[in-house]
């Protein structure tokens, strides 16, 4: 159970991000912000974050945990589904502001006075919210085409790494059947 445990949690540190915690981020966070109207850009940065329909992304990532740590509890000795989805209930609301508290400063380092007020804009506005919306919408259909290209995506690169290395056809047959049993083990 304590391999289990240990496994799980590396699985939800890996799968989420080392994140800062959100009192850390917020004293230093201004420091992280170059050049003229700092103060200003964080905020609007800020707002940024604040449009981009935190209850979708927490959903996301939640699912995407839930996914990683799946085997955990479907396998023998493994926690109960209950007692995970509760712990991921009770954490992804405050794991997305930890993200946002850290990632804010960046897009306010990044952008212009006048680039964070037209994103803001375009954000707060209906046809942004309708953005954000279709993005979350389509990102499970955009996870599902995406799997099922990378057979063809990795076959293509396998023959193109031989075609470089000069592999022999049965190297070129060896590479294809290991990267076949590699997408197999996924």
């Amino acid at each position: 159970m304590t391999h289990r445990l240990t496994s799980l949690c590396a699985v939800v540190v890996l799968a989420c991000g080392a994140v800062a915690a959100p009192a850390m981020a917020q004293d230093r966070a201004i420091d992280q912000v170059s050049g003229p109207h700092a103060a200003e850009r964080l905020a609007l940065a800020r707002r940024y974050m604040a449009a981009m329909q935190v209850d979708q992304m927490g959903v996301m990532i939640r699912d995407m945990i839930t996914g990683a740590g799946a085997e955990f509890t479907k396998s023998e000795g493994g926690f109960d589904p209950q007692a995970y989805e509760r712990a991921l209930q009770a954490t992804t609301s405050r794991m997305i502001e930890r993200i946002f508290a850290e990632t804010a400063p960046i897009y306010a380092d990044i952008y212009t006075l006048e680039q964070l007020q037209g994103i803001v804009a375009f954000y707060e506005s209906d046809l942004g919210q309708a953005t954000l919306t279709g993005m979350y919408e389509a990102a499970p259909r955009v996870q599902e085409r995406i799997a099922e290209l990378m057979p063809s995506l990795t076959r293509d690169v396998v023959v193109e790494l031989c075609a470089e290395l000069k592999c022999t056809p049965d190297e070129l047959r060896e590479a294809k059947d290991a990267a076949q049993q590699g997408l197999l083990a996924d």
